[in-house]
């Protein structure tokens, strides 16, 4: 049987230890649009708001997410014939995995099929909260270099016409925005769950760029009533496979078109948001679902920089190696001590102090939940999604503090080499992924070993690659990358960051990197 509304009752009596919702979903009203509702929001915003509404808070009806996809219908194609529900698979080391259907998604809508369907679901008075993720690197490519969006980029400036149907978020929610103060409605929040610091802040001021340039007349509406709260994710969820919908098939009798993987939801500091909403929010706190604090800030940087630069790192130097999944480069003692003493020695040392959190135990636990057998992420989706933009603002952090640089410098030096070769040291098919993808391979195969053509690319890099020091170290583990491969190049660097303490000055010096001779270096 397909799960569905219908078949609920029969998948509890049929398998008891799946968990299914106990609460009347013909009551949920559809308070929350989710833009881009992939594996991560479905297992995140959308399973913490469930289990909000399994604990009887009667508000968290109020908010029912409605999934909007704006480039692909398979989100749509997938929950429509389920009616919204789908289940999240918790996999344990041990074996042991729990099953969730997850209730509080009513449905998906693909964007270009009804964008005027789309603009309406925003512009509604029951939606007071659209939340979004949307790949970091995608909004990067959207952005000007200096903090501002880039107007002439062809996907805004087709949603600058009011006569186009629109391509963006930008245009889907200023559009909803225009059409709710028409209506005289109340205020909207615009939360954005991407990776990235200060992620509420960007959007906004990229936002307001879009009103102002789209129609001036609603900017002092958008100053009053539009609220963009910062906030901090983390859970790591896998993209889908055949072998998980036929799992839960066989476990459980059931077939889920949507069935998404996940680990167990992370001990420490899993969501943390900003008190600042425009017109209510779901009680997430009340069940532990969410830290709700008056700043974001530290939470924000303490899980890009240890664990999404972790991944970076472990993703690109993994997937170049020959490793599929991040798990099994966790196994390698090589590729566990780099994560260590990348948190330890380069990251860890750009953090601000992390209220209620205890450092160390956090470091240990994100260790073990990459080293996670039963998660089967690949290093091809993580070096993919993690942001390489939180690898240069912690590089450029340890560079105004004269700090280490070697790990981040090769972490730059593997997501670049990604773009330039076709296979990885296994023979194994290397695919990179990016917005700019086009523009990246081509300045690879321009500069080789050479990091200043890639550089030059500013949407991605910023001015990072002006600085002498880091170019010239991104340069080296280039060259040695090619010529001794990921190990060698790993150990190298791990031997520099070993000598660097005694060598560089307490602040602001730029001695030269310390390498062992390997090769022609």
């Amino acid at each position: 049987m397909r799960l569905s509304d219908a078949t609920l009752p029969l998948i509890k009596d049929a398998n008891p230890s799946v968990e299914i919702p106990v609460y009347d979903r013909s009551k949920l009203k559809p308070g929350i649009v989710h833009i881009g509702p992939g594996n991560f929001p479905l297992a995140h915003i959308a399973q913490k708001t469930h289990d909000l509404m399994q604990s009887g808070d009667a508000d968290a009806l109020n908010y029912g997410i409605v999934g909007v996809s704006l480039q692909t219908p398979g989100r749509s194609d997938q929950l429509t014939p389920q009616d919204g529900l789908y289940t999240v698979v918790e996999q344990e080391p041990s074996g042991t995995n729990k099953m969730t259907v997850v209730g509080s998604v009513l449905g998906a809508m693909y964007a270009p099929e009804n964008p005027r369907a789309v603009i309406d679901r925003i512009a509604s008075a029951d939606t007071r909260i659209v939340s979004m993720t949307i790949r970091p690197e995608t909004h990067q490519s959207y952005m000007d270099g200096n903090g501002g969006l880039n107007l002439a980029h062809p996907d805004i400036a087709n949603d600058l016409d009011p006569a186009n149907p629109p391509k963006t978020i930008f245009g889907y929610i200023v559009r909803g925005v225009q059409q709710r103060e028409a209506q005289g409605l109340s205020g909207l929040t615009v939360m954005n769950l991407d990776n990235m610091e200060h992620n509420g802040d960007v959007l906004g001021r990229a936002m307001r760029d879009f009103t102002a340039a789209y129609d001036p007349a609603l900017l002092a509406a958008f100053d009053a009533k539009i609220i963009f709260p910062n906030s901090m994710v983390d859970r790591i969820v896998p993209g889908s496979t055949p072998e998980l919908v036929r799992y839960v098939t066989a476990q459980a009798a059931y077939i889920d078109a949507a069935a998404i993987p996940a680990e167990p939801m992370p001990k420490v500091g899993s969501w943390v948001i900003e008190e600042k909403f425009a017109n209510g929010r779901p009680a997430w706190e009340k069940i532990g679902a969410a830290q709700v604090v008056a700043d974001v800030l530290p939470y924000e940087k303490m899980k890009l920089r240890l664990l999404n630069v972790s991944h970076a790192a472990i993703a690109n130097l993994g997937d170049l190696m020959g490793y599929k999944h991040i798990d099994e480069t966790m196994q390698d003692p090589l590729f566990r001590n780099f994560m260590k003493e990348l948190m330890e020695n380069e990251t860890g040392p750009t953090l601000l102090p992390v209220p209620g959190i205890d450092l160390p135990a956090y470091k240990d636990e994100l260790v073990a939940r990459f080293a996670n057998t039963a998660v089967k992420d690949t290093t091809a989706r993580v070096a993919r999604d993690a942001p390489l933009k939180v690898v240069l603002d912690s590089a450029q952090d340890q560079l105004n503090a004269g700090g280490c640089i070697e790990l981040l410098a090769l972490t730059t030096a593997a997501w670049m080499r990604r773009f330039g070769v076709e296979a990885n040291e296994q023979g194994g098919q290397i695919k990179a992924e990016h917005p700019m993808v086009d523009i990246l391979k081509a300045k690879a195969a321009a500069g080789g070993s050479d990091p200043t053509a890639m550089f030059g690319v500013t949407e991605v890099f910023g001015s990072i690659g002006q600085n002498k020091r880091f170019a010239d170290t991104v340069a080296i583990y280039l060259d040695l990358l090619e010529d001794c491969g990921v190990a060698l190049t790993m150990m190298c660097a791990l031997s520099t960051l070993k000598n660097e303490a005694g060598l560089r000055p307490a602040q602001g010096g730029q001695p030269a990197p310390v390498l062992p001779v390997l090769g022609k270096h």
